[in-house]
């Protein structure tokens, strides 16, 4: 063997496989039951995931859904409104902190709560002589997407938190 080939070990000091890995894995399944999953990638470990159908369900325009991965509980939920972006921004954390805090208080460990807002704004542009006219609607389009993953803590519950937090954003509550 030469100086280049060698035999990794645990306790191999080479350097040569010292990176970290960040792999994000996606699966659909359409059956209703529990089951493992291993994965063999050539980047040299295996993954473990168990997997629970996706349950959804729509509600006053705000659409829920959960499943089950790895003993978490994720959930995740989306609705849609027109306002004000700058009044929504700290409204949005604050409910974030809500649903941390309600968790923590309901014996549950957050693994993470966060929120995307997708905002669209509409300007109109017309030229009726030579000039273009610009007007801005008032209020922008916005999307808002909240994510939990929580463990100790059963979906029912945790969809419940999802759901009053995108309402009250929603209703302005």
């Amino acid at each position: 063997m030469s100086e280049q080939e060698h035999i990794h070990g645990p306790d191999c000091e080479c350097g040569c496989h010292d990176h970290e890995h960040e792999h994000e894995h996606h699966h659909d399944h359409e059956h209703e039951h529990d089951h493992e999953h291993h994965h063999d990638h050539d980047h040299g470990h295996e993954h473990h995931h168990a997997h629970e159908h996706v349950h959804g369900r729509d509600v006053d325009g705000i659409h829920i859904e959960h499943h089950i991965q790895d003993e978490a509980c994720v959930v995740s939920g989306v609705t849609e409104l027109d306002g004000a972006y700058e009044d929504l921004r700290p409204r949005i954390a604050a409910q974030l902190e809500a649903v941390a805090a309600e968790i923590a208080a309901r014996g549950g460990i957050v693994g993470h709560v966060k929120a995307a807002a997708e905002v669209t704004q509409t300007e109109m542009f017309s030229v009726t002589d030579v000039k273009v006219m610009t007007k801005t609607a008032p209020v922008v389009h916005i999307t808002i997407k909240m994510a939990a993953i929580v463990f100790a803590i059963g979906p029912e519950g945790v969809e419940e938190l999802v759901e009053h937090a995108l309402r009250a954003l929603k209703h302005g509550s």
